[in-house]
């Protein structure tokens, strides 16, 4: 009962999923990432199975110190600091999107089953007192998103073999659907 989403904006619902207008639609997940997430274990993930023509924030808070973004330039995430990840290429596709802290020192980017990229971060906090958005990182930000969700998750930091496992059963289910990528 807590933690109960609820939608602003234009969103298309399909049995494909979820998408965003990418101008003023979000999702408000009621988590507070201060009151509810460990600063030195967490993650966040998308599985996204249409690429939409804004490349905005898919997860966020308006501080920054939580977020993911893949866009055509980078793929950028953060995780309980301002110092953000950032992985140069195009990252403007479909598929499951990983920010993973499993410790107070390392901050992990992932694309479907793989560690694109591991960085030493340290975790400072979640600077904002915001709960946290999908498909925006705050209101009326201009970093809206309008990729198409089948799936997100905020949770407790994995180990690689957790992540792995995620992205499995994710991909599963996502294939049991007909919606995989």
């Amino acid at each position: 009962n807590t933690f109960r989403g609820s939608f602003s904006g234009s969103w298309i619902f399909s049995s494909t999923g979820a998408t965003p207008d990418g101008t003023s639609a979000y999702m408000d997940t009621s988590l507070n990432a201060n009151t509810s997430l460990n600063i030195n274990s967490s993650q966040i993930s998308y599985y996204r199975n249409t690429y939409g023509s804004t490349e905005g924030v898919l997860i966020g808070i308006n501080d920054l110190s939580l977020f993911l973004q893949p866009t055509s330039a980078a793929f950028y995430g953060s995780l309980a600091t301002t110092n953000f990840s950032t992985l140069v290429g195009n990252y403007a596709t479909t598929g499951f999107f990983m920010v993973n802290r499993p410790s107070s020192t390392t901050q992990k980017l992932i694309r479907n089953n793989n560690i694109l990229q591991t960085d030493s971060k340290s975790s400072v906090s979640y600077a904002s007192s915001q709960n946290v958005f999908i498909g925006n990182y705050t209101t009326g930000s201009g970093y809206a998103s309008n990729s198409r969700c089948a799936f997100a998750s905020i949770g407790d930091g994995l180990t690689d073999t957790e992540a792995a496992n995620l992205y499995t059963a994710v991909q599963r289910f996502q294939t049991t659907l007909g919606r995989q990528v």
